[in-house]
């Protein structure tokens, strides 16, 4: 069985499932744009990898074998954690090693020499205003913005032909967004950020008040506990559980998939994905609608572009795992579990095979 029949299948599969899904009112089932319908995007991700929590050396991977429909503009070493720019560099070792068979199917892959020079050093304290916050007058004198901020405003107001915004995937603390709203809020207009909230902003949240309080018109997606729903909920039988795709899947694949298939106990985690899954497949323009990365509302009265999880319990998983049980919007992200790693199946193979020749 041909890589090209194989996806074939997986497709009429996914096909099916959405057709016979009847059981969420999730307002409609348009799923016609995002990267994998053609349409290419222009990214910037701030990241804390190699901080805490190692799960975004998978998210990085699972971006890199889409990368070729991306425009990556940006990446930025964000707190918190001792991670640092030297960790993204990691990164890029170990794409390198993957580069020359990924090119073989697509020549629109950036160069790892291009992605060591848009990595930048993000802010390396968690924190916006320090500890003078409290003081209402404002009279804290605030460091630079980093050379992660920097590169941010850069990539915001640089001109783009087609008028495209910069989605800003960020996957630690906003300090470094918050750093670059202050020295240059024009950036606002083009951009569109897309946060994962919960734990990083407790780790930083002085960063997030800022922006909520001064920023209140930026477009942004606050997901706070529907990313639990890549690993949680879902098919999740056999080669599809989190432990059997890594190693049946990912694991053996070039570099980059034998490094990551070690991390987290050998498991899926890679709880920064739907920022990715949500350019991937569905409508990004419009976060009230169906996306392989969750479904959205509008957080109310004053915030004009501000979305939240879905707070309704036909979409919340419940789990006693760790601070918080229950997981609002979830369930707009497990649905779409067999049908995204499908498709990183197909990416993950191209690490491995050579590509089809065309009858």
């Amino acid at each position: 069985m041909t890589r090209e029949f194989r996806k074939t299948i997986y497709l009429f599969i996914a096909i099916a499932i959405a057709m016979t899904d009847i059981t969420f009112a999730d307002g409609g089932k348009d799923m016609s744009r995002g990267v994998v319908n053609g349409y290419r995007y222009r990214t910037l991700i701030s990241s804390d990898v190699g901080g805490f929590d190692d799960d975004d050396y998978q998210s990085f991977v699972h971006y890199m074998v889409y990368s070729d429909m991306f425009d990556t503009e940006g990446v930025i070493a964000s707190p918190p954690g001792p991670g640092n720019i030297d960790q993204l560099h990691t990164v890029w070792d170990l794409y390198e090693a993957d580069y020359p068979a990924l090119k073989k199917h697509s020549i629109k892959y950036p160069s790892p020499q291009y992605m060591r020079s848009i990595t930048k050093q993000g802010a390396q304290t968690p924190y916006f205003y320090g500890p003078a916050y409290t003081d209402k007058e404002k009279t804290y004198s605030y460091p630079q913005p980093s050379e992660g901020a920097r590169w941010l405003i850069k990539c915001a107001l640089r001109p783009d032909m087609e008028k495209r915004p910069l989605y800003v995937l960020v996957w630690g603390c906003p300090t470094d967004l918050a750093y670059a709203l202050r020295a240059e809020p024009r950036i606002k207009k083009n951009i569109r950020v897309l946060y994962l909230s919960g734990w990083n902003e407790q780790q930083d949240p002085t960063s997030y008040q800022y922006i909520e309080e001064n920023h209140k018109d930026l477009w942004v997606i606050q997901d706070s506990y529907g990313f639990n729903g890549l690993r949680f909920g879902g098919n999740q039988e056999g080669d599809l559980g989190n432990f059997s795709f890594m190693q049946t899947h990912v694991r053996g694949h070039g570099s980059m998939g034998d490094y990551i298939s070690l991390l987290k106990s050998g498991k899926v985690k890679m709880g920064d994905t739907p920022t990715v899954l949500y350019l991937l497949k569905g409508t990004p323009e419009d976060p009230t609608r169906p996306s392989w990365g969750g479904r959205f509302e509008k957080r109310g009265e004053g915030y004009p572009n501000w979305f939240v999880n879905l707070k309704d319990p036909a979409f919340m998983v419940e789990r006693n795992v760790y601070y918080n049980s229950k997981w609002w919007g979830a369930k707009t992200v497990s649905r779409w579990r067999e049908e995204w790693l499908r498709d990183w199946q197909y990416r993950m193979d191209r690490v491995i095979a050579p590509p089809q020749k065309e009858n």
